[in-house]
């Protein structure tokens, strides 16, 4: 027997060992420490940004910021998915739908 014999074949005992709530646990924490990581790094950002920028440019990335997370809302909503489906229809009506 050679070792990736071996590791192949206890690979998956290994892993039906885990638990679903372990796994779960684990899930939830990597996905908490990325969103702590995201605001953090946004956060840096911003303050090097003030003390970089003047006041007028500073408020027009801020307006930008908002802009771009009001189409970031709509994409997640599936508002691509609609446009694909309803292609032969006009803008307003998709976006009533």
């Amino acid at each position: 027997m050679n070792h990736e014999s071996l590791t192949m074949n206890n690979e998956p005992k290994i892993m039906a060992e885990q638990s679903l709530k372990n796994k779960t646990v684990k899930g939830v924490g990597w996905s908490a420490i990325d969103n702590v990581a995201g605001h953090g790094v946004t956060f840096i950002v911003s303050v090097v940004l003030a003390r970089l920028l003047t006041p007028e440019h500073y408020g027009l990335i801020g307006i930008i910021a908002i802009f771009t997370a009001v189409c970031q809302t709509l994409i997640n909503a599936g508002f691509t998915t609609a446009l694909i489906l309803k292609n032969n229809r006009k803008w307003i009506s998709v976006l009533v739908l």
